[in-house]
């Protein structure tokens, strides 16, 4: 929308975007400008100090990332065999428990249910493993889910070394997680920083 020069469309859609992922400095960040643009300077300059202070002061930020990002446990894979099991049985309740639980399970089911698709399996599993797969091609929707990732952006921009430890602890997550693969490689980006 800023391309098209329509500031004012794009900072309402930035607003919404950052109801849903709040403390995202990139986003914080195009809204200050979209306020700029549109004229809005009490609204870009809120903004903008919203994005130096989440960069600026990892002492305020650091404990809460610290207490509300946890790294992502393994699951049970007995469970997530289960489920996919269960996607064969008779009784319809019982299917849609398991796809919902398999999409409740997202990115760590996905190689279980991709190796249960490479067997061929009947269609009705086949239809429901290929839609769950695709739920996990797409982009992120869960509001959980960006918070957190939103969150790895800003310990990798701060980078010190409290940051770097907050990241370590979420890579040694379980190794399927976006989470845990997204901790690794802002470790491995600080790394070729420094």
């Amino acid at each position: 929308l800023m391309d098209r020069d329509q500031p004012a469309a794009a900072a309402a859609a930035l607003e919404k975007a950052l109801a849903l992922i709040p403390g995202h400095y990139q986003t914080q960040f195009l809204l200050a400008q979209a306020y700029a643009a549109a004229g809005r300077k009490a609204d870009a300059d809120k903004a903008f100090a919203g994005v130096l202070q989440l960069a600026a002061s990892p002492e305020q930020v650091l404990p809460l990332l610290r207490e509300r990002l946890k790294s992502v446990p393994a699951p049970d894979p007995a469970q997530i065999v289960k489920h996919i099991a269960d996607l064969e049985n008779e009784r319809f309740d019982v299917r849609k428990r398991a796809t919902d639980a398999l999409e409740k399970f997202g990115e760590l089911a996905g190689p279980a249910m991709q190796k249960r698709l490479a067997d061929n399996p009947p269609l009705e599993v086949r239809q429901r493993l290929e839609s769950l797969l695709a739920k996990l091609a797409g982009p992120v929707t869960d509001p959980e889910t960006l918070r957190a990732i939103r969150a790895v952006e800003v310990l990798e921009k701060i980078g010190t070394p409290d940051a770097q430890a907050i990241l370590r602890t979420l890579a040694k997550g379980a190794e399927d997680a976006r989470l845990t693969q997204d901790a690794k490689a802002a470790l491995e980006r600080l790394e070729r920083r420094n």
